[in-house]
Parts: C-alpha cells; structure tokens; sequence
C-alpha cells in the first residue's frame, strides 16, 4: 500500500506521537542509555493545531501513522 500524506486532526495527535517515542527510544536503546521518552497526552500540540491548522501533516500506510511534519505560527514566534 503507498504512503499517504494528508492534513492532521485532532485524532491524529497521540497516534502521530508513538514514532517519535519509537524512534528516541531506539536511539537511546542502541546507544546503551536504555528507553527514556514515554508519550504523552499531546496538549500542546492541540493548541498549536487550533492555532494554525495548516501545521501539522502525517504520513500513513495502512492506518499507522509513519511520520509527521509539524510547524506552527504564532505571532512573532
């Protein structure tokens, strides 16, 4: 199945979380320090998305989120 990229939404946030775990947890893990991230519930992330809507994409194969970009505009930030 090809990957897909497409808009984010709200239910996306905490899924879209779990390879960036995924992927500090690995390198952590291989660098012998053992896993150190854990999810968590994506609060921040939702105000940026209400904030700016066009920020945030995913990428999915088979309803697994693969990966994300993420960008937010506030003001002068």
């Amino acid at each position: 199945m090809p990957i897909a990229y497409r808009p984010a939404g709200d239910p996306d946030l905490e899924r879209s979380d779990r390879p960036v775990v995924a992927g500090i947890n690995d390198l952590t893990r291989r660098r012998g320090f053992g896993p150190i991230a854990t999810s968590h519930p994506p609060a921040f992330q939702l105000v940026s998305l209400k904030d700016d809507a066009d920020g945030l994409w995913v990428a999915e194969e088979a309803d697994e989120i693969l990966g994300f970009a993420w960008s937010w505009v506030c003001s002068e930030l």
